[in-house]
């Protein structure tokens, strides 16, 4: 690395440069994808067109101007990353529009939820939900299809909590005699 910038910069600019470099990417690990001597270099260009702007009658030491124009040059790049990292969550693609073509060749399609490749799992959880008792299979639909609580599913059901907790027992008993006891929360 120094020989590269040989005669360009002083070893301290590069040792400067290097010591804040590593600092924000232990601090923001998300730079760490954009490779500490990447990093280095755009620094050392953006110090070489900086440091001219130095005042020698500041009280601020050289090693220390330089070190504060750094930490703001790669804050900002810091800000740029974690943007686009927050942009990309807002552009994602709806499952919908995912799943539309079934017969077209998507290469996305080997990243589908192992669930939905395993078609006699959709039919072993149906199987085992017609086992149950109606009441049973009322509290199943509530908690795991609709997401309520027990406490939300008695007051639904207008029975005390306590049953509902023992029907929880059993439907999960059912589940784990039929081995499907991983596929609820």
């Amino acid at each position: 690395m120094s020989d590269k910038y040989e005669g360009v910069f002083e070893s301290w600019e590069i040792g400067v440069t290097k010591n804040i470099v590593s600092r924000f990417q232990n601090r923001f690990p998300l730079l760490k994808r954009e490779g500490f001597e990447d990093l280095v270099s755009e620094c050392l260009i953006f110090w070489m067109e900086k440091r001219d702007a130095y005042d020698a009658k500041s009280k601020d030491n050289p090693k220390s101007y330089m070190a504060k124009a750094l930490r703001r040059y790669l804050r900002d790049i810091k800000d740029r990353v974690y943007s686009i990292k927050r942009k990309l969550t807002y552009e994602s693609q709806s499952l919908e529009e995912y799943f539309e073509d079934e017969d077209s060749e998507n290469p996305r399609k080997k990243y589908e939820p192992a669930v939905l490749e395993n078609l006699h799992l959709k039919v072993d959880i149906s199987a085992a939900v017609e086992v149950l008792t109606p009441d049973q299979q009322m509290i199943y639909r509530l908690i795991y299809e609709d997401g309520m609580s027990p406490l939300q599913v008695s007051k639904r059901l207008k029975t005390y909590p306590k049953h509902v907790y023992r029907e929880i027992v059993r439907i999960r008993q059912l589940f784990l005699e039929k081995g499907l006891m991983e596929y609820l929360k």
